[in-house]
């Protein structure tokens, strides 16, 4: 049963903040696993560009 934010007792509040917690550790694992991999290499903006177009237009 869902209670609204102000009747939450302190042990809700403490475990609604470890779970914040939790995700935020895991996404900056994520980060730094990106990070750690190294270069993606050289982007091709206009290419990426025009595949997004190309995309956005088989769609229509």
């Amino acid at each position: 049963m869902t209670q609204p934010a102000e009747t939450l007792t302190d042990i809700e509040r403490e475990e609604a903040a470890r779970r914040r917690e939790e995700k935020l550790e895991a996404l900056r694992r994520e980060i730094q696993k990106g990070i750690d991999s190294g270069s993606a290499g050289p982007l091709d903006v206009q290419e990426i560009l025009a595949e997004a177009r190309r995309r956005f237009d088989a769609r229509r």
